[in-house]
């Protein structure tokens, strides 16, 4: 493990190479984040899969799992964190034996989904890039939504201008 400039600290760079098979180095880096899930990354997996979306059309979806490789303060092993990533494209990413850090709550028999993660080892972000096909379909969906209660609300208003007969102006003689 390096020291830090400093010398107080560890530094978390490269950390997964001088790790025992199965443990991560010690001491483990805190997470300014609380309630956020620290580990080491492993069986980190990238793959692609099609969608199919409506009758002809198709997408291509990126999807990384890894598992979060967690352990308490006196070393001892905590329940591994299935991890599974899905998007139209990345940015950054993650390998075996980086710390990462996952925002969410998980439960034992869970898959934790987020949208972003911190690679603790390189200091970036991995996550979706973009809005992903979901939310532009919702986004979508609302602006038909709201384009339809405008043309409701203006052929209401026009209906009822027109029944009503134009008052005659009467000019002083």
């Amino acid at each position: 493990m390096h020291q830090s400039d400093s010398g107080t600290s560890p530094d978390i760079r490269g950390a997964g190479a001088g790790a025992l098979p199965g443990r991560p180095p010690y001491p483990q880096p805190q997470s300014p984040r609380p309630g956020a899930i620290v580990g080491v990354a492993r069986d980190v997996r990238q793959r692609q899969e099609q969608r199919a979306w409506g009758q002809n059309g198709q997408s291509t979806e990126q999807v990384w799992t890894f598992r979060i490789d967690r352990h308490d303060a006196q070393g001892a092993a905590l329940p591994l964190v299935p991890v599974e990533m899905r998007g139209s494209s990345f940015e950054g990413s993650v390998d075996d034996g980086d710390w990462i850090e996952a925002p969410g709550v998980w439960r034992p028999g869970d898959t934790l989904h987020p949208r972003r993660v911190r690679n603790l080892t390189t200091g970036a972000q991995m996550g979706v890039r973009g809005w992903g096909a979901g939310r532009i379909l919702a986004f979508i969906l609302v602006l038909v939504v709201v384009l339809v209660m405008v043309v409701v609300f203006l052929a209401v208003a026009s209906a009822m201008l027109s029944s009503q007969p134009p008052t005659p102006i009467r000019m002083p003689v």
